[in-house]
């Protein structure tokens, strides 16, 4: 499995050292991608460029289908997957802008949306072999309302690889062998000095904050694992940005290698 790290800031994702990083259009659709490249990910960085809907959506903000086939025609060389203009609740419009950017010469991973109809994704299935499933944002703390969604998803999928939008609830991706997924959550607590600590042994997120000596020492094992000194991370009442944001971004790269693993049994 493969885990796309969001953030707008890419300085931020810059100084965590992410692999691969979620880009949003909405936030960079005026930026050249091989310049912030340079500036931020000289040495490589793998990439999936979404269109920004959701957030667009969230904002009021309308995104223009030219400009963003436009920019990704631009930019296209520099990305590893990019997604359809999705417009939330409505598949028959995001089943029109993904039209238009084929038409456009693009080859946008189509968007299908929790609660649409799956008569919508058995048509997706029969013409594409990488998928994204969006919509799912609202449902992670509460996923038992949409698992038998989930499952009736991955039932018509089979063999299809499928990317989650915005999943990150554990349960979720042990539960179903996601292709890819992105993840914001690796930095929830992080403006509070907090770090999250993968326990593998148990598949579950601790968060511990800086300063609180008695917890570091008790995961010891696991911030070793992670690259890190212990001593030197429990020491500290305040972590400097670098060791913080590796250390979120390592707990959250050893979820996904031990999901890789779990999937591929």
């Amino acid at each position: 499995m493969k885990l796309y790290f969001a953030d707008r800031d890419l300085d931020q994702l810059s100084i965590s050292g992410a692999r691969r990083i979620l880009f949003s259009y909405y936030y960079y659709s005026s930026e050249r991608f091989i310049v912030l490249r340079e500036k931020y990910f000289k040495n490589g960085v793998e990439v999936f460029a979404d269109s920004g809907g959701f957030t667009a959506m969230a904002q009021g903000v309308n995104i223009d289908i030219g400009k963003y086939c436009s920019w990704l025609q631009e930019n296209m060389a520099h990305f590893n997957a990019y997604a359809n203009l999705d417009v939330i609740g409505n598949q028959v419009l995001t089943r029109r802008n993904q039209d238009i950017m084929e038409e456009s010469g693009l080859s946008p991973v189509p968007v299908f949306h929790i609660g649409s109809s799956f008569r919508e994704l058995r048509r997706l299935c029969e013409k594409y072999e990488y998928i994204a499933i969006g919509g799912m944002v609202p449902y992670m703390k509460r996923v038992r309302s949409i698992w038998k969604l989930l499952s009736e998803v991955f039932t018509i999928a089979e063999g299809k690889k499928l990317h989650g939008f915005g999943c990150t609830n554990l349960k979720v991706l042990l539960g179903y062998p996601w292709y890819s997924v992105d993840s914001a959550t690796w930095l929830v607590g992080f403006k509070f000095g907090e770090v999250p600590i993968f326990d593998k042994s148990t598949f579950t997120v601790k968060r511990i904050s800086a300063g609180d000596w008695n917890e570091w020492r008790k995961n010891r094992r696991i911030v070793e694992r992670l690259g890190f000194n212990w001593r030197e991370v429990a020491s500290r009442r305040e972590l400097d940005k670098t060791t913080l944001l590796g250390l979120c971004r390592a707990s959250f790269e050893e979820i996904e290698e031990c999901l890789t693993a779990k999937w591929a049994q």
